[in-house]
């Protein structure tokens, strides 16, 4: 259902048209019927695995964060499965 759709039920002999509006998640963001949430996950969990919780629209669910088997370090940047992130020269890696 998106917001500002209007439906049409059948009384009878007569017709109600009922028009929805749909308010915005602090959660979660609609792609058409699709609904989706972000999460974030430490550099630990994108290199070694591990779970994480995420919010459902009715429970929150456990997700195995698989492992990276292409994790690199490079100055202040980081490779994980082939697409590189720039880490702020305030982190530091003892690695």
């Amino acid at each position: 259902m998106e917001d500002g759709q209007t439906m049409r039920v059948n009384l009878g002999v007569s017709e109600l048209f009922v028009t929805f509006r749909v308010k915005p998640s602090e959660k979660f963001r609609r792609d058409r019927e699709d609904i989706h949430s972000d999460i974030n996950i430490s550099i630990a969990q994108a290199a070694l695995g591990g779970t994480v919780k995420v919010p459902g629209i009715y429970e929150d669910h456990v997700l195995q964060v698989k492992v990276s088997y292409y994790f690199y370090k490079r100055d202040n940047d980081i490779c994980i499965d082939s697409t590189w992130y720039t880490i702020p020269s305030t982190v530091s890696f003892d690695w």
